[in-house]
């Protein structure tokens, strides 16, 4: 193609080069179009821009500076080209990375590592590298044994300045510790520290040595000494024989801090204790059996996974012996899929298919369950029994749970239990000699003089319900041991002018609890009982329950998996250490441990995200009566 096939011609029939460009005007317009000097191809490409114009007659996008008419054709516009200049030589070839992004890179992966549970050698995969090596060639990932070593202790120190630091920040706290045993059964003890909601893993260490109740006290002592004694308002534990000989050797050096246990751990022993009974138990073990069944037969595990999904229903639970709640849910999944049990054991050849003798007994009892009608009446019964148990757990295992509430536990399951009686499921004899008498032995194990100071102290239920031992003990304790009788009466005058502000208001809808409308007191207000005020910061700073324990164990456990057996113990203690405190500061990288997602699965309910706060949706009027929805 020549210039005069494309409308050009030269200028006074000639080429000028200027700076080794080529200039070329338009015979229509007369513009200069100039192009690099790189033979008629060039020239070409560009004098055909200048023709390259849209059919609405204007270029979207381009600047209006940058366009001009063309006298070749009025009605559109074209782009004037600007001048190419020089490409850099970055764009050419990849600059090496510095020292500080290198180091960098590589601690941000190495804390994807840790926070996601990864075993170390999977550094070393091909594909890993190749897709590095894609996007940045050159790129140095850190060995299996920089990502176990030194990157590991850098992370490490790097969490423990961070929690350092909050615990500075922190007015008071209060200490949960429990055990826990590793894939190995070598047994670790944690402390935690919990503080407005937030609950961080400050100590945590595998021993040897026996758990008794010396043992507790002297390293509870070392960590009360460590965060100090005056930011210490309560020490929660389980109900063990050992912790509450510890209580007793604490309480002797710290009488400022209460050491009380986990309201929790008690509902779930009450649960224990109605297991004890055959009245209770044996509709639990025929639940069990029929999940067990199921889980371990792979051809009806099918047919009622399809028969699941169609219905949308959940699947069948197996009760784990220490696991919050899992009964209840193993009960609940029974009935919930009854009707597709049934459809299997009727419709389908599910005696016949048996492989032996044993075999078909055992099917012949799994049908006569499953078509039990009284069985499944007696498993509703045992619902209505666990389900608001179940209910305070999941409200009192979060760290943002009031003390306070541990008492009217105790008065709601009650009042609970009563309305079951009147609905006809059990009768009285059932209620007074089991279920009531379950529940008082616990709450007297688990009692301790901050429930029943909390209870009372609290503006949302100022001691309503409270019997007359307990209510006189208190008063007793308040006016004798602390010497504040005076300013018990000015607080309740306090208490009752909150009743008429939208201070309950904000308590039903979550959005403030008794710590808040504390904080929010004027000094005015607080002078007329100074002494009870610092009192009660402290008593409100304290947490019901050790749940915090619990769900750092499930952080442990989650990297402590059977495939990574041989992790040295000084490993998983850093490993579960960042794990945890990760969590607590909700890191962007930090990953929820996936759950198996079998057909027929072990359940851990402390696992899942605790509730912010109590419902107190039901309470309904002054007397604070909890309404079943």
């Amino acid at each position: 193609m020549n210039d005069v096939d494309v409308g050009l011609k030269r200028k006074r029939g000639e080429e000028v080069k200027e700076q080794y460009k080529v200039i070329c005007c338009c015979k229509y317009c007369g513009d200069k179009v100039s192009t690099p000097y790189k033979g008629d191809h060039s020239k070409v490409s560009r004098v055909r821009e200048h023709f390259n114009v849209n059919q609405e007659g204007k270029y979207l996008g381009l600047q209006q500076n940058r366009l001009k008419e063309c006298k070749c054709n009025p009605f559109k516009l074209v782009q004037i080209t600007p001048e190419k200049k020089q490409e850099k030589m970055t764009s050419f070839v990849t600059p090496p990375i510095s020292h500080d992004i290198e180091s960098k890179f590589a601690t941000l992966l190495a804390r994807w590592f840790f926070l996601t549970g990864t075993p170390f050698f999977k550094i070393n995969h091909p594909a890993l590298k190749e897709a590095i090596e894609l996007i940045r060639p050159g790129v140095k990932l850190p060995n299996r044994v920089a990502l176990s070593q030194t990157l590991l202790n850098e992370e490490y120190n790097y969490w423990k300045e961070k929690v350092n630091c909050s615990l500075d920040i922190m007015k008071l706290v209060t200490l949960s510790t429990d055990g826990w045993s590793s894939q190995d059964n070598f047994p670790y003890i944690n402390f935690m520290a919990i503080s407005e909601g937030t609950a961080l893993l400050i100590d945590g260490k595998f021993t040897g040595q026996k758990k008794t109740a010396k043992y507790l006290a002297e390293q509870l002592n070392i960590v009360i000494s460590r965060i100090g004694e005056s930011k210490v308002c309560g020490v929660v534990t389980d109900n063990a024989a050992a912790n509450r000989s510890a209580w007793v050797i604490l309480n002797r050096k710290y009488p400022e801090i209460y050491f009380y246990g986990c309201i929790c751990h008690t509902l779930h022993l009450f649960v224990k204790d109605l297991f004890s009974n055959s009245l209770f138990n044996d509709p639990l073990d025929s639940a069990k059996e029929i999940a067990k069944f199921f889980k371990y037969h792979q051809y009806e595990a099918v047919q009622l996974h399809e028969i699941r999904e169609e219905e949308g229903i959940q699947t069948l639970k197996l009760p784990g012996a220490t696991r919050w709640g899992s009964a209840l849910a193993c009960v609940q999944s029974v009935i919930d899929n009854q009707k597709a049990l049934e459809d299997i054991c009727v419709i389908f050849e599910f005696v016949s298919n048996g492989k032996n003798k044993e075999e078909i007994e055992q099917r012949k009892k799994i049908k006569k369950n499953v078509l039990n009608t009284r069985l499944m009446n007696d498993l509703k019964r045992l619902q209505a029994i666990l389900a608001p148990v179940n209910k305070w757990i999941k409200l009192l295992q979060s760290d943002n749970a009031m003390i306070s509430d541990a008492f009217y536990v105790f008065l709601d399951l009650k009042k609970e239990f009563q309305i079951l009686v009147d609905r006809g499921m059990f009768d009285q004899e059932v209620r007074d000699n089991y279920l009531l008498h379950y529940l008082e032995n616990r709450w007297n194990v688990g009692y301790a003089d901050i429930h029943g100071l909390s209870y009372l102290l609290d503006p949302v239920y100022c001691g309503e319900g409270m019997d007359e031992d307990n209510r006189v003990r208190t008063l007793e304790m308040l006016s004798k041991e602390f010497d504040l009788a005076d300013e018990y009466t000015f607080y309740r005058i306090k208490c009752k002018e909150a009743y008429s502000k939208p201070f309950i208001d904000k308590i039903k809808a979550r959005k403030m609890t008794t710590r808040d409308w504390l904080y929010s007191l004027n000094e005015e207000d607080y002078k007329k009982f100074p002494k009870l005020y610092l009192l009660l910061n402290r008593i409100f700073a304290c947490v019901p329950s050790s749940a915090s324990s619990e769900r750092c164990f499930s952080g442990f456990g989650y990297i402590d998996s059977p495939l990574r057996n041989r992790l040295k113990k000084r490993k998983l203690e850093r490993l579960g250490y960042i794990y945890c405190n990760a969590r607590a500061f909700k890191e962007s990288l930090f990953e929820v441990p996936i759950e198996d997602c079998e057909e027929i699965e072990d359940i851990d309910l402390t696992e899942e995200e605790p509730s912010h706060g109590l419902d107190y949706s039901g309470f309904t009027d002054k007397n604070f009566e909890y309404d079943e929805e």
